[in-house]
């Protein structure tokens, strides 16, 4: 998770970089877990927003998200550059 500054969130906000379970250990509560720690340590430093990216095919972790409060705001672009 890494905290950044950005118009419109004055006290800055947090992101999830990378937030995955594998297949065989989902719905065991993991992600949920991973999730609200990374909640808690956004909290903690002092953060009032949180945020993550999700490709476009990951459509059970959106429903995920979905359900642990999360909403769709963006798209996510990115450039490779040389």
């Amino acid at each position: 998770m890494v905290t950044a500054l950005a118009i419109g969130h004055p006290d800055g906000y947090s992101k999830v970089n990378g937030l995955g379970v594998l297949e065989e250990y989902r719905r065991n509560g993991i992600g949920k877990m991973l999730l609200k720690r990374a909640e808690q340590e956004a909290v903690a430093n002092g953060t009032r927003y949180i945020g993550l990216a999700s490709g476009f095919s990951r459509e059970d972790a959106h429903r995920f998200y979905e359900m642990m409060g999360y909403q769709k705001t963006s798209y996510w672009f990115r450039k490779r550059l040389k």
